[in-house]
């Protein structure tokens, strides 16, 4: 297989960026996915995935509860910086936390606290699927969005319900 040819096919799919957070005793694990989609309205499931050689996979695996922060145009950096390692750093940014134990981005296009569905091996990645428990939303969002291996914007006013 041409892996480096399925990744560059594979990105021609514009997906939305998310932020996850998971609680792992006191402390919070956060980390930026653009593998985030609906499963089901009823129940209520969405779901992620983690690759196998995330640091951060132990505490989503050990926890139970989950925050979801679909991110808006103004949060590239906030994007980077949970993609990088210096993911420990979500005190130093515009998160607050969830009812249900997630931290949540500020401003973002959409905010979910979620409990753990059912988690599966998907190849180099774990998928976790949740229950959303709690949500909200803001309809005058930008989204920020990820294509081609770049980020890029969706002016929310042009979007048009389908």
């Amino acid at each position: 297989m041409d892996t480096p040819g399925l990744r560059r096919m594979l990105g021609q799919f514009a997906t939305g960026v998310a932020v996850v957070s998971a609680r792992n005793g006191d402390s919070h694990e956060c980390v930026t996915v653009n593998s985030f989609n609906s499963v089901s309205l009823d129940p209520p499931l969405v779901l992620f995935s983690l690759h196998h050689a995330s640091s951060a996979l132990a505490s989503f695996e050990n926890g139970s509860h989950y925050g979801i922060s679909i991110l808006d145009e103004g949060n590239r950096e906030l994007s980077r910086l949970f993609a990088g390692r210096e993911r420990h750093r979500w005190k130093e940014c515009n998160v607050e936390p969830g009812h249900h134990g997630g931290l949540l981005v500020k401003g973002a296009v959409a905010r979910m606290e979620c409990e753990r569905w059912a988690v599966y091996d998907g190849g180099d990645h774990r998928i976790f699927v949740c229950k959303v428990l709690a949500f909200d939303y803001n309809d005058n969002s930008a989204p920020l969005l990820y294509f081609r291996g770049r980020y890029c914007a969706l002016d929310g006013a042009d979007a048009q319900e389908a």
